[in-house]
């Protein structure tokens, strides 16, 4: 989980300046600090926030906090800095929500986070970032069918997004309907055929399907995939190691 939340905060920190941010200056050089003193940063935006510093010195606080990897504070801080956008288009109001839910995901904080997507969606109900990430967020809750209705709205905004491919894949796949999961996984694969978590998904499915020498043969690409790409110790390929071990037991 740690290398996760690392990417999260080297992704939100390399975010270009929002244009409701309009103290461009001091954004800056708060977003600059928090790349090289979150702590200090922190601080200085909660000062900042205090002084009148509006949505822009919330957000960067929420950059601070996540860079801290202090992920539950860094969820409330991009929540309170949406909140403040009042002025800023929806969409810009609703990326920020979702950057509180995928913070409050990586928390741990599945309930948060829902409630974090659903508010970004209420300003942007076609966003298909919004919604897929909504849908995972059911996912860790086991809410397979209210997961399948966001992606089924997703997919019908674009219909080639591999990420809710496979996360449509997962849902049926949670609902115990084989046959359409493995239709999802398969186009997955079909738009991006070295996809860790697509081609791993098949491989569970495969294996419920009693496809022994086919969910082998997944796993092991997963796998290989992830040594070429530098990638080892990706969670996909990890789990695929697991359920390599798994397979090797069943067929002793």
């Amino acid at each position: 989980m740690m290398h996760l939340r690392t990417a999260l905060a080297a992704i939100l920190l390399s975010l270009p300046v929002p244009a409701w941010a309009t103290t461009v200056a001091d954004y800056d050089s708060c977003t600059a600090l928090a790349r090289s003193d979150p702590a200090r940063a922190a601080k200085e935006a909660a000062l900042w926030a205090k002084a009148g510093g509006g949505a822009a010195a919330l957000h960067c606080k929420a950059l601070a906090l996540v860079a801290e990897n202090k992920l539950t504070s860094g969820g409330a801080a991009f929540m309170a800095a949406a909140a403040a956008m009042t002025g800023a288009p929806a969409e810009d109001r609703a990326s920020v929500y979702d950057q509180a839910g995928n913070t409050y995901l990586l928390a741990g904080k599945d309930a948060e986070a829902l409630k974090s997507f659903t508010a970004g969606l209420r300003l942007a109900p076609s966003d298909t970032t919004l919604l897929t990430d909504r849908a995972r967020a059911y996912q860790l809750q086991k809410k397979w069918k209210e997961s399948g209705r966001d992606l089924d709205a997703a997919l019908a905004e674009n219909p080639n997004l591999v990420d809710a491919l496979t996360l449509r894949s997962a849902a049926f796949m949670g609902l115990e309907i084989l046959t359409p999961a493995l239709i999802d996984a398969n186009r997955a694969l079909d738009l991006a055929p070295h996809n860790l978590q697509a081609l791993l998904q098949r491989g569970l499915i495969l294996e419920q399907q009693r496809d022994v020498a086919g969910a082998r043969k997944d796993y092991e690409t997963v796998i290989q995939f992830a040594a070429q790409s530098g990638r080892k110790d990706d969670p996909a390929a990890l789990a695929a190691k697991t359920y390599l071990a798994r397979l090797q037991t069943l067929s002793q």
